[in-house]
Parts: C-alpha cells; structure tokens; sequence
C-alpha cells in the first residue's frame, strides 16, 4: 500500500422504496480501527483496506463491509424493510429483515434464553438465514439462536466476549469466525452444526465449555490457540468427519500429538478425532484416558500402554 495513495468512493443510500437519499451521515470503520465519517452522494477519499460503513435509512439501521483497492468505487446502502423488531438486552435492539437477516445492534449483553422457545424472534425461526452482530454487544446469550436451523452465515463483532450456552444449537452455516476478543464459549454453543467446516479458535479464549462442538458432523480441523486453559468434556465429540486437532505449542495446558488431543505433560488423553480410522496405539506415558474421549468415533482399535490405570 502507498501510504499517501486514496481512492474516490462514493456512498448511495437507499430508502425502503428503492430512492436515494442524499445527506445521509455515514460511519465508517477502517480494519484497523480507524474511523471516518462520510454522506451519502458526496464522495470521500479512502486509502486500500477493509471498511465497515453503517447508516441510519428511514429509522432503519443499515451495515456494509467493503474494500477500497485500486480504482473509484461507488457504495450501495441498502434499507430493507423489517418484518419484525425488539428488544433483547437492556441496551440491545433486534430487527429482522424480509431478507431473512436478524440483526443485534446496540451495547452490552444480550439477555439470556432459557430455551428456544423464549427468544423474541422464536416464531420467526424458519424465515432467519442470516445474523449480524454489531459492534458494541458484548455478549450471546444463553440459547439466542438455538435450533434456527435455516441460519447459513453468522457475523460476530470484534466487541462480543463470551458466547451463551446452547448459543448457536443447531444452526446451518459452513463456516464461522470467531472473534479475536472472544473469551468463553458456553457448554453445547455450536453442538449440532451439521455443516460446519473447520474451527480455529482465537488466542483470546480461555474457556469451552463441555460438549461446545459436539456433533458437528462436516467439522474436519480444529485449531486451537495458545490462550485456552480449559477444555470441557466432549468439547469436539462425535464429530465425525474430525480428522485434525491441533494445539499451539505455546498453550501451556494442552496439547497434541498425532491430532490427538491431549493435557500439557500428556499425561491424560482427552479427544481422539472421530473421523479417523483404524487402530490406535495410546502412547506410553498416558495415566488416564478421558470420559468420551473415543466415543463413537471411527477407530477400530485401541491399543493401551502399560501407564494408562483409568
């Protein structure tokens, strides 16, 4: 990037009829935390990066992520009429689109759910495909998005600090980034994510929570950071297609060998990944082996050393 390189770009608002409006305030938020402010049909000069621009349309608040590299660009935000609106924390507003999108907007927590049936957006499960956490929440509550099972993109703010139990039981998506920022992740958050690929977790988190990613069949890779102190029982259980566990090395109370998961000192033997088959010969050394640690996994074998006594 040339430090002294900006690129013309332009903002369009858009009301829910489809009009432009002009005069607009816009926020925008550089990648790095830089921030700008902009209106809408007059342009604004923007160096090469990643952008988050956010405007209030029609008492309709609208987000879009750009990129500004190498040419003019023109910006186009969008109102799409709500369908439905709340409340869901003491500073926390939710608004869902016709287009399916949920969105969480304002600053705290999120009150938490003691089941599905209690969310605020509960009788509009089927018709939620995407969700949008804003900057500024800082937490998931307890069961928020459980069994919205048509939900295939999730965004987290960098601001979100921990994720509720039974958070995101049962949704859709593939793919899903955990925050740098996040510090806990509640028991049983993700179970049931059929599709979801691969999990890195960021050096942020301390905690997940027991059974936190049990289930996620398609899950193939784990790749879990230097922060994590605890690790509850079947965190990556029953998963399937889970053929790699990888620790830091500089996590000071895990560790992995062989995409087995394991304490630090190797002294207990925690996860073995389930989408692996065959015959597996428990390293010597090992004294105990984990409640669930092989179940219902693909080995076909498991050979003890002569340390393991549990």
């Amino acid at each position: 990037e040339c430090p002294n390189k900006k690129y013309k770009t332009t903002f369009r608002a858009i009301d829910g009829n489809g009009k432009e409006v002009k005069g607009i305030s816009i926020s925008i938020q550089r990648n790095d935390e830089k921030q700008y402010t902009a209106q809408s049909s007059k342009p604004i000069y923007l160096y090469d990066g990643e952008y988050t621009a956010s405007c209030t349309v029609d008492n309709m608040q609208v987000q879009q992520d750009f990129k500004v590299n190498d040419g003019a660009s023109t910006i186009t935000l969008q109102a799409v009429p709500y369908i439905a609106s709340g409340q869901c924390g003491d500073n926390l507003t939710w608004t869902l689109d016709q287009n399916g999108l949920l969105t969480i907007s304002g600053t705290g927590n999120m009150d938490d759910y003691e089941n599905a049936g209690y969310q605020p957006w509960y009788y509009f499960g089927e018709e939620i495909n995407s969700i949008d956490v804003h900057e500024g929440v800082t937490s998931i509550g307890d069961s928020a998005f459980d069994n919205c099972s048509s939900v295939e993109t999730v965004r987290l703010a960098k601001s979100v600090k921990s994720i509720g139990t039974n958070a995101f039981w049962g949704c859709a998506m593939s793919e899903l980034i955990i925050p740098d920022g996040v510090e806990v992740i509640g028991d049983y958050a993700f179970v049931r994510c059929y599709n979801l690929f691969s999990i890195t977790i960021p050096d942020s988190v301390i905690s997940i929570g027991e059974y936190a990613f049990n289930e996620c069949q398609e899950l193939e890779s784990v790749k879990i950071s230097k922060g994590v102190a605890n690790i509850g029982v079947g965190a990556f259980g029953q998963c399937n297609g889970l053929k790699k566990i990888e620790v830091a090395d500089e996590n000071a109370s895990y560790s992995s060998k062989d995409n087995v998961l394991f304490d630090k000192d190797m002294n207990t033997l925690l996860q073995y990944p389930g989408g692996i088959s065959g015959s597996y010969d428990v390293p010597n050394g090992v004294v105990s082996i984990n409640k669930d640690a092989f179940f219902h996994s693909m080995v076909t074998n498991v050979n003890l050393s002569g340390s393991v006594e549990t």
